[in-house]
């Protein structure tokens, strides 16, 4: 009888050892479970990067600005219009552009878009220029600025477009008369632009 109590006590302790190992395994589990179901809420709640979106800057219509920067090649400038005439150039069929600002007379044989491509004499120098036509009520004139600055031919001449509107007057027939005479568009934009300025008090031209 003594042995039968005594490995009766040996089962009943095994018994509490196994049921107090099996409840910390599962008191384990279920913290880990909670620390893990924590972690992967937190990393859900977390706000996702925004995406930058780039902003798109619409350009406005041709010479609504109504203004550019150009550069004029300038032979020189005088105090009457005499001496204004009596500057030569190389080319005798058109004679260099003379544009009467505040109280002189400037000479210039080319006006271009970019300073690289004016060709300067022995005497001439490069000047910068700003061309201004927002005062001008007529759109056409108001998008002279923009023309001025065109390097595309065929928007520049239109002499195959229907499109007269938005062109300052006489323009196809001043651009089809000058290209007979020259190919350079900077000769040929600063004849167009001492002919506007010469017509219209609006278009202005400062530096």
């Amino acid at each position: 009888m003594p042995i039968k109590k005594k490995s009766h006590a040996n089962t009943t302790i095994l018994a509490l050892l196994h049921g107090f190992l099996v409840g910390c395994v599962t008191i384990g589990l279920f913290a880990l479970l909670l620390n893990w179901s924590s972690i992967r809420g937190e990393t859900e709640k977390q706000p996702e990067a925004l995406e930058e979106i780039p902003v798109q800057v619409e350009l406005p219509p041709d010479g609504a600005v109504g203004e550019v920067t150009l550069f004029a090649n300038q032979l020189g400038a005088f105090s009457s219009i005499e001496g204004a005439k009596s500057v030569s150039t190389s080319d005798a069929a058109i004679p260099p552009a003379i544009f009467p600002i505040s109280d002189k007379y400037y000479v210039w044989d080319t006006v271009d878009l970019e300073e690289g491509k004016i060709v300067k004499g022995p005497q001439s120098f490069v000047k910068k220029i700003t061309v201004s036509t927002a005062s001008c009520d007529q759109e056409g004139l108001k998008r002279l600025a923009s023309l001025l600055s065109e390097t595309d031919t065929a928007k520049f001449y239109f002499q195959d477009s229907t499109e007269t509107v938005n062109l300052p007057p006489d323009w196809k027939e001043l651009t089809a008369s000058l290209s007979t005479l020259t190919t350079d568009l900077g000769i040929q934009k600063a004849q167009l632009l001492s002919h506007y300025v010469s017509k219209n008090s609006c278009v202005k031209i400062s530096f």
